[in-house]
């Protein structure tokens, strides 16, 4: 029972020291590295469904290896609903996280430094549908459909809300922009549950004249494309120009918005999803398959951080054994 409470305590100590405004952070390398460069003023926006982002892991990740590592002039934001959705309705991939409370995102955003007037918290689970007649046999057929996933209502309400959560992002970048009369040098977007497993590279270690990816994880791009990247697909969406074919995907759907962002497999970012059968694509069900792990079953960055957590977990095991002789020593004594 001891060493709980000494583990407890020194978690609790983490969490505290990590509590503080991620602008009065030491910067640490990026300081050193770039010492004579500009550092660049970047929009940095988390979005989505918060599903694991009140996770001690997955926002400390954010703050220390994306937001400090990157050491550039940085302004968080936050737009997220509290409940969960998938885009695919079939069994063994719709598995949901539990409904997250308000109190639970706002203390993760002060954490991170994201002021409330920089936040959005919505209660979700599915973006509103614009109100188009050419859409309306489309959203008949859909809701009828019973098999194909890339035909249903939940696909389309998954497009829906990747549109509205990058364009909300936007709106509040806009409106931090209109108040302090400058616009920003970069945008970064990203899911709000991504684990950053490894710190990013300083600002003055890449181009940041070029726009990059991970999926639709993350996008790093240059502010004067930003709009162009994000608002204009929601435009198109919502003032009824271009609905979602019945077999298209998202990916389709956006490509010609993205198809001069560069991929950025080298990235260090994974969705953190619960160890759960109807979730199929997290770590833990990876590394616990009944058959060695092949490099062409996943995708690098899956690897990288399955190997990290191997690794961590034989670190833990060893950093448990010497605090637990040290507690030992220290009662007995």
């Amino acid at each position: 029972m001891r060493w709980r409470i000494v583990i407890w305590l020194l978690v609790a100590r983490v969490d505290a020291q990590g509590s503080e405004p991620a602008s009065e952070a030491l910067l640490g390398v990026p300081a050193m590295l770039c010492s004579k460069f500009t550092r660049p003023k970047v929009a940095i926006c988390l979005h989505g469904a918060a599903r694991s982002f009140p996770h001690l892991l997955v926002f400390s990740s954010l703050k220390r290896n994306l937001i400090e590592a990157l050491g550039a002039s940085t302004t968080s934001f936050l737009h997220v609903i509290l409940k969960d959705a998938r885009a695919d309705p079939r069994p063994q991939f719709g598995g949901l996280f539990p409904d997250r409370a308000a109190d639970q995102i706002e203390h993760a955003a002060r954490h991170l430094g994201i002021a409330k007037s920089r936040t959005q918290i919505l209660e979700g689970p599915n973006a509103l549908l614009p109100s188009c007649p050419n859409y309306e046999r489309a959203i008949a057929l859909r809701r009828a459909e019973k098999t194909n996933y890339l035909r249903s209502m939940e696909y389309l309400y998954s497009l829906a809300g990747q549109l509205s959560h990058h364009e909300g992002c936007m709106n509040l970048i806009r409106q931090e922009e209109d108040r302090r009369n400058s616009t920003f040098h970069e945008v970064i977007l990203a899911r709000a549950d991504l684990t950053v497993y490894n710190p990013l590279p300083p600002y003055c270690m890449f181009e940041h004249t070029k726009p990059r990816r991970l999926w639709d994880w993350y996008y790093h791009v240059p502010r004067e494309q930003a709009d162009r990247i994000f608002s204009e697909p929601y435009q198109q969406f919502y003032r009824c120009r271009q609905n979602l074919g019945m077999n298209q995907t998202v990916e389709n759907y956006r490509h010609r918005w993205l198809r001069h962002v560069a991929e950025d497999n080298s990235l260090p970012f994974l969705v953190t999803r619960l160890d759960q059968s109807d979730m199929p694509n997290n770590l833990c069900s990876m590394r616990g398959s009944t058959r060695p792990l092949r490099s062409d079953d996943v995708p690098e960055p899956i690897q990288q951080a399955a190997a990290m957590n191997a690794e961590c977990m034989a670190v833990s095991h060893s950093l448990f054994v010497c605090l637990f002789v040290c507690v030992c020593v220290l009662f007995v004594c």
